[in-house]
Order: C-alpha cells, then structure tokens, then sequence
C-alpha cells in the first residue's frame, strides 16, 4: 500500500508538472502541482481500495485535473483539457513499451512480470523515467499545437478523438495484462501509435491554415 501510495505521488507530480509546463502556466503553478497531486493521490486510494479500478479511476482523474485547471488556471479553455488527455496518452504510451520490454526480458508473459515483486517495482520505475523523457522531449518540441481554432466544434472534436485515444491506449495496456496477449496486439498498437502522431500533425496544420486565413 506503501508503494502504491509513492507511485500514485510521483505520478501525478509527473503529470501535473507537464500540464502545467504545456499549458506554460505563469501563477499558481504550484499550487496546481501540489492541489492536483494532494487530490488525485486521495482519490487513487480511495478509489483502488472501493475496487474501483481501470479506466473508470483514469476519468475521474482527468476530471479531478480540469476542475483545478479551471479553478487554478487564468487562462482556462479547451486547450488545457486537450493537454491533460494528451499527457494521459503519452504516459499509457511509455506504459504499454515498458511492460513490453520487461516481457521480452524476462522471456515471460506481461502479466508474470507484475507477479514478481522485484520486477513490478523495477518495471515502475523505468514507466516513470521514460515518462519522464518523453515529456522533456514533448515540451521542448510541442508538437501538439495549443491555440484556439476560431471554431469551437473544431476544439471539441479534437478533445473528443483524444478522449477516445486515452482510452483506446488504457485497453491497449489491459490486453497486454491479459492472457489473450498475442504478437498482433503488437503490431496494432504500433499503428495506433503512428496514427495518434498522424492526429497531433494533422491538428497542427490545420491551426497553422486557420491562423493564415484570419490572417489574411
């Protein structure tokens, strides 16, 4: 309980650090760092002892970061829940290819690894650090466009296909848990993956064509 407890904390100081850094938040930062990390650490616990696991306990998550975004954040929009989902996605990313890894390793199944208690908390921790370089990589790159579109729907649908992605990636990570874990769930991920970079690039273009014709 004690390590999940530590894990839940570093997790969502990761998170919320990357939120708050994307979103380049100038006041109260910290405090949304400390309040989001306070909250969702409480709720985690909260939620895994009720049994109430899976992506019934990411949702509510989610949503316990948009309600301190937007009581926090000055500059509160759309824009902050497209980078919250964003960053969900990209940690079930570094997730799914750690346990992955850890499979290959170890020449087990995925779910064996998280058997072994040494192996569980090692593969924890590698989850953390590549989470933590694809975010330094991810802020320094943007590759995910935060600007208003002019068009509302436009935003809502992008929050909308992200939403599906998070959770496409969290049954992507399950069936990698699962004993029907199979080579081709490799290869399908592996395309979903392609296909959500496709989606960051499309997005960033069609703001880039949006700008210049209101430009203009």
């Amino acid at each position: 309980m004690i390590f999940e407890i530590i894990n839940n904390v570093i997790e969502n100081i990761l998170m919320s650090y990357f939120i708050s850094s994307y979103l380049k938040m100038k006041e109260k930062k910290y405090v949304f760092i400390f309040s989001t990390v306070l909250m969702n650490t409480i709720l985690s616990t909260i939620l895994t002892n009720l049994n109430i696991i899976g992506i019934e306990q990411t949702i509510l998550i989610q949503i316990c970061i948009w309600i301190n975004l937007y009581i926090l954040h000055k500059e509160f929009s759309i824009q902050d829940i497209k980078a919250s989902l964003f960053c969900n996605i990209i940690l079930y990313i570094a997730t799914y290819f750690t346990m992955l890894s850890f499979s290959f390793l170890h020449n087990v199944k995925p779910i064996e690894v998280f058997q072994v208690r040494s192996q569980y908390i090692a593969c924890v921790v590698i989850v953390k650090i590549i989470f933590l370089l694809l975010s330094i990589g991810i802020l320094k790159k943007k590759p995910l466009i935060l600007e208003n579109t002019k068009v509302p729907s436009i935003s809502y649908l992008i929050v909308a296909e992200l939403l599906i992605i998070m959770i496409m990636a969290y049954y992507f990570v399950s069936m990698v848990l699962s004993n029907i874990f199979e080579f081709s769930t490799n290869i399908i991920f592996s395309c979903f993956v392609v296909l959500f970079i496709i989606l960051c690039y499309t997005y960033d273009q069609l703001i880039i064509l949006n700008k210049r014709v209101y430009e203009n």
